[in-house]
């Protein structure tokens, strides 16, 4: 958050300079590197985005792949009377490995 106030306050003051060849009112500097600074913050949101659903997928199918391989047991024992299968649960929850 320090990092991201730091920019917020500096480099409006270093881009859009209001003295010299590139000062105000043209600011021959300053629109691209916002342009630039408009670009990336937007592919960063869209990398995360993309990296979060991602993520997002692949715990599921891992989820899924384990309670359906490995939650149910069916056994048959003598004492019962018909032969039912019987459920088994994990006393811990699993984890995706990333």
């Amino acid at each position: 958050m320090t990092f991201g106030y730091s920019f917020q306050i500096w480099v409006p003051l270093l881009i859009f300079p209001t003295a010299g060849p590139y000062g105000a009112p043209q600011w021959k500097k300053g629109w691209p590197v916002a342009f630039v600074f408009y670009f990336l913050l937007w592919a960063g949101f869209i990398t995360s985005l993309v990296l979060y659903r991602r993520d997002k997928r692949k715990a599921a199918a891992v989820l899924e792949s384990e309670s359906s391989s490995g939650d149910i047991e069916t056994t048959s024992t003598e004492s019962q009377s018909q032969n039912a299968p019987v459920v088994v649960e994990r006393s811990s929850p699993v984890m995706p490995k990333y």
